[in-house]
């Protein structure tokens, strides 16, 4: 929408009028995405783009071309774990180029080499020459050329040591060291670095934290709290509830759905299919301990002990089996599950006429103005 804005303002919308250029290094996988690409570039920009195979004259995507091994040079070997560590500490330390140079030749790089790369580099400025260095070293170290080759796809971190450090194969550590001298590692400031690495890190938020109950029927390695939603314990197949805590005191609430299907009642998680999102959760504190509303609540919510509305606490029975509610204490459950699925007393915390979550833990009195943290983690 802004690309066409400024279009409109500078060339009143008039086609073939600005040049447009775009750089991405994610798009497409190579020549076979290139049709795909120009239709991006398109839609991105309102211009034409085109990309013709058996057409020179038509083929607007420029293809990243790799630079060739050959132009690293000969090898000189391979340099050693000690040499990436000692180069990484007295970079960070700031020791420069001489003690650079120093660990290098005691690490094992030819002579020749070192003086060779320590008298280019005196030839940059100030942290260029530190740069320059690194890429005069390393440029015929075997495991940047090795290293090179392996990362032509990406890579998952931890498939690489063993390929690239084969005496340690279980220590990432080295890689990790040589990946960062090779990254800044540049015989010039507009050059790429030796090897123009990125990490991508991928995190996936959690969708909350679901418990199963029926904790004396787990093996003692087998795990009850889980970080992704199932409708039933893998390990016991009873049913697996949505978990909440308060932030404050870490009191435990299972929430859900209160399902009715004529006299049967049953808690369901929240994000059941066909659950109205918009309704009102149910809150079950798995304890009878509660607090209620004192003075330092009314004077933090700003209002007067009269206005201070109590929470109903009230105890119902759950089956641990199928999750099926009844109202009371030990209250008779008419569910099929076998003698295996215990029935457990929970109370219910009844939510005020305008909330739709829980906005005070009852067992410890935190209060926010927006509903409870609850770790729907």
């Amino acid at each position: 929408m802004l690309l066409r804005r400024l279009k409109d303002r500078v060339v009143q919308s008039e086609p073939d009028r600005i040049r447009c250029i775009a750089t991405s290094a994610t798009i497409g996988r190579g020549r076979e995405d290139f049709p795909a690409v120009v239709r991006f570039a398109n839609e991105l920009f309102g211009e034409r783009f085109e990309w013709l195979e058996d057409d020179e004259q038509r083929q607007d995507v420029v293809e990243a071309e790799r630079e060739p091994e050959t132009a690293l040079g000969e090898c000189w070997g391979s340099g050693s774990i000690e040499l990436y560590a000692g180069l990484s500490a007295a970079i960070q330390e700031k020791r420069g180029l001489g003690e650079l140079c120093q660990i290098a030749i005691e690490a094992g790089i030819p002579q020749t080499i070192v003086q060779d790369a320590q008298q280019q580099a005196n030839q940059a400025v100030g942290a260029k020459q530190e740069r320059r260095l690194l890429h005069l070293l390393l440029r015929g170290d075997g495991r940047v050329h090795r290293l090179r080759n392996l990362l032509k796809s990406p890579r998952e971190l931890v498939t690489l040591p063993p390929e690239v450090f084969p005496e340690q194969p279980d220590d990432p550590e080295p890689l990790v060291q040589l990946i960062d001298l090779a990254v800044r590692a540049k015989h010039d400031a507009d050059e790429a670095p030796l090897l123009p690495t990125r990490y991508h890190l991928f995190a996936r938020a959690l969708e909350g934290a679901f418990v199963c109950l029926n904790q004396d029927a787990h093996k003692q390695d087998e795990p009850f709290l889980f970080l992704s939603r199932q409708e039933n314990c893998p390990h016991c197949k009873a049913q697996i509830f949505e978990l909440a805590a308060c932030p404050r005191c870490g009191s435990a609430y299972i929430v859900g759905r209160d399902q009715r299907d004529g006299a049967q009642r049953a808690l369901r998680q929240s994000s059941t299919v066909g659950d109205d999102p918009k309704g009102k959760l149910a809150y079950f504190i798995l304890t009878d301990q509660i607090q209620l509303p004192d003075e330092d609540e009314a004077v933090v919510a700003e209002q007067s002990m009269e206005s201070m509305d109590e929470e109903s606490v009230e105890p119902y029975t759950l089956c641990l089996g199928c999750g099926s509610l009844a109202h009371g204490k030990d209250a008779s459950i008419s569910c099929q599950c076998p003698a295996q699925f215990p029935h457990l007393t929970v109370y219910r915390v009844e939510l005020k006429e305008n909330e739709s979550a829980l906005s005070r833990c009852v067992a410890c009195g935190a209060r926010r103005t927006q509903h409870l943290s609850l770790i729907h983690i």
